[in-house]
């Protein structure tokens, strides 16, 4: 299971950052410890899948597991019995990465993780979120947290004792997030009172863990610091550039709040890596970041005082300083589920083979054997309280719901599609068709998941089935962005190619927050040679969803056509890093490296993808070519390189028409149970 071949592990959690909002401050030289661990270690991207809420994104992290393995997929869950409660650490079905080092007699000691609570057993402390809840008034005040946010509660007197209050954040501090703060009035104490909450919550965390980190022994020390996440909420209308609508003021005033966030979150990595030494391997992450200002409406930036999943974007942060890892070098393909595996490699466990993400850490300069496999850690039953069970499906409802379950059924039922976006979003379509269906025909008109349903029929090459879910919608919205996506998409699919077009650019005016209507702009455009606005619509997709593998695929095809192999091999190892199972993103890599020159590279790309997908003699063709040392490319080969290629197009694989079926059969079935539910209703 484990042996001597460990590392002492920090791991730090600057909560829904994403890179872009990293970047610019790195490169400004405004973040010294990051960048000294950048220029140790790696940084990159660390996309999360499936839907944003925090208790998805965070136990997906901690777990290693998407959201349908550990069972929480929203803020609320319905028991048996139809009551509706909080998730907390008892709704995970499956163990976070401190319950696993724990097992394995390592030393934990996580602070401020969110969406856990109450304080979990482990070999260590743990105290969760809810201790620093309620921000203390004055040093001099009493603190009182809530019962159970810490355990052991060996220390809790000394850790409540160490909370900052929030008189001692003084105007010199104040003002390094507030521009001018001599001129403020009585009109801006609301926000100087959220700014001053956010910065002694902050403060109380870094100190409760360094704290422990100097009075405690430790292998492993995991911190989350809320003030990005807490303040990028409040005042991401006030970032540069400024938007029209913003008072000038107000805008001179809290221009810095959202990268003070981040400074003040580096000045507090500093001390951590000072405490953990550099032989600490150090992990600074984020699960989901803010998506930039200028891409929201005003209404989402005005309403409401807490993060929504329809402010953040799938991309967060991922930096590591770690034995046997590059210094100062990019990395493209860390996902959040990532995070669990590489904390348990680094520290001597091995991670599950049950897991969905995998250790990004290869320590081979580490001295030890290998590490031996483990098929799963949920052998052994955790010590907190668990629910009993997988995770249920709802029952489809309607007009004959009782009355006083229509609550619960609404919770049920957003939990659902929530779990089936996260099949969807982790190449699991087949798994997800029948259950997808059946949750459709129960509101066949709901507006926000009809493209889910669409998209995932025709990507499953069911399209009868998804032009039966379009045509209504078209039908029922024509002046809406929706409804003329899918009026594209039918036109697209009759051959009336302009036709399509006109209805993407009609729906794409008003610039809708919908990835997947400026993916088929994209590809109508690739396909009339309009490689520039294509381009265009590709990135638009991914500025919407920095998640969305096919964006990529058709960003990477776009510049390849254009000649920008770099730029092509680029946007191809986002795609990879998005989803490295699907062949595509591969196939187009091995493309753009081989017209770099880089037939090594080309023959890895190629071979992956082969391995995708078993039997595909293109895939083969092109593998065949690269290991000779040219391309099947005209665009890319040199004179006398292209081999010359006769025959018919290949038959579909085994492996493929068996993939069709399945889909087919999904759809049947899930068909004949919603015939089966609206006969009985």
């Amino acid at each position: 299971m484990s042996d001597t071949k460990r590392s002492k592990v920090l791991l730090v959690g600057w909560d829904s950052v994403s890179r872009n909002g990293v970047r610019e401050l790195l490169e400004a030289d405004q973040l010294p410890n990051l960048s000294k661990l950048v220029e140790g270690g790696v940084l990159g991207p660390a996309v999360s899948a499936g839907p944003l809420a925090a208790g998805i994104v965070y136990n997906s992290l901690a777990t290693g597991k998407y959201a349908d393995a550990h069972g929480v997929l929203g803020p609320q869950e319905v028991s048996p019995e139809g009551t509706i409660s909080l998730t907390n650490s008892s709704s995970r079905r499956v163990k976070a990465f401190w319950e696993i080092l724990s097992q394995n007699d390592r030393r934990c000691n996580v602070v401020n993780f969110p969406a856990t609570g109450p304080a979990e057993r482990v070999n260590g402390t743990f105290v969760s979120p809810g201790f620093f809840m309620k921000v203390r008034e004055s040093s001099q005040s009493p603190a009182e947290p809530p019962a159970g946010c810490v355990n052991p509660t060996d220390n809790l007197e000394t850790l409540t004792d160490i909370l900052v209050g929030r008189d001692e954040i003084d105007a010199q501090t104040m003002a390094l997030f507030v521009r001018g703060l001599q001129h403020t009035g009585p009109a801006d104490s609301k926000h100087l009172a959220v700014i001053n909450a956010a910065i002694t919550q902050c403060l109380s965390v870094h100190t409760v863990a360094t704290w422990l980190m100097e009075n405690t022994q430790w292998d492993v020390m995991s911190v989350n610091y809320p003030a990005i996440e807490q303040l990028w909420g409040r005042f991401l209308r006030y970032n540069k550039p400024k938007l029209d609508w913003v008072d000038q003021r107000e805008f001179e005033l809290y221009q810095d709040v959202c990268a003070s966030s981040v400074r003040l979150c580096d000045l507090l990595l500093g001390r951590l890596l000072q405490l953990a030494g550099d032989q600490t391997a150090a992990l600074v992450y984020s699960a989901r970041g803010y998506r930039p200002h200028t891409q929201l409406s005003q209404e989402l930036l005005s309403s409401g005082n807490t993060v929504r999943e329809s402010l953040c974007s799938r991309e967060g942060i991922f930096v590591m300083r770690a034995p046997g890892v590059g210094a100062d070098e990019l990395i493209h393909d860390a996902r959040s589920v990532d995070v669990c595996p590489t904390v348990l490699h680094l520290a001597g466990v091995s991670p599950g083979e049950d897991m969905d993400g995998r250790a990004l850490a290869a320590s081979p300069d580490q001295p030890g054997d290998p590490l031996a496999s483990v098929a799963s850690w949920e052998t052994v039953p955790p010590l907190r309280e668990v629910a009993d069970g997988p995770v249920r499906w709802g029952e489809l409802g309607g007009l004959t719901t009782p009355f006083a379950l229509h609550q619960a059924y609404r919770v049920q039922e957003e939990n659902d599609w929530r779990r089936l976006q996260t099949l969807l979003s982790t190449s699991r379509r087949d798994e997800a068709l029948g259950p997808l269906l059946r949750m459709y025909y129960a509101n066949p008109l709901r507006v926000d998941k009809a493209t889910m349903v669409a998209e995932a029929l025709y990507l499953a090459g069911q399209l009868p089935s998804a032009l039966t879910v379009m045509a209504p919608m078209a039908k029922a919205f024509p002046n809406w962005p929706v409804g003329m996506l899918m009026s594209g998409v039918i036109a697209l699919h009759k051959s009336e190619v302009y036709e399509a077009m006109d209805f993407f650019e009609k729906a794409s005016r008003d610039n809708p927050p919908i990835p997947q209507l400026f993916l088929y702009l994209g590809d109508v455009c690739m396909r009339l040679d309009l490689l520039p606005r294509a381009e265009e619509a590709y990135r638009r997709a991914i500025e919407i969803d920095p998640g969305f593998y096919f964006a990529y695929v058709g960003l990477a095809n776009v510049l390849y056509r254009g000649g920008n192999m770099q730029g092509a091999a680029e946007a191809a190892l986002q795609a990879v890093g998005v989803d490295f199972a699907k062949p595509a993103g591969h196939i187009i890599l091995g493309r753009a490296v081989a017209g770099l020159g880089d037939m090594d590279r080309a023959s890895q790309a190629f071979a992956q993808a082969l391995s995708a997908a078993p039997g595909n003699e293109a895939i083969q063709a092109h593998l065949t070519a690269a290991q000779a040392g040219h391309t099947l490319d005209p665009a890319t080969a040199r004179p006398g390189q292209l081999p010359q290629q006769h025959g018919k197009p290949p038959e579909p694989t085994e492996a493929q028409r068996n993939q069709a079926e399945i889909a087919l059969a999904s759809i049947q079935s899930g068909m004949r149970e919603v015939s089966e539910w609206l006969g009985e209703y």
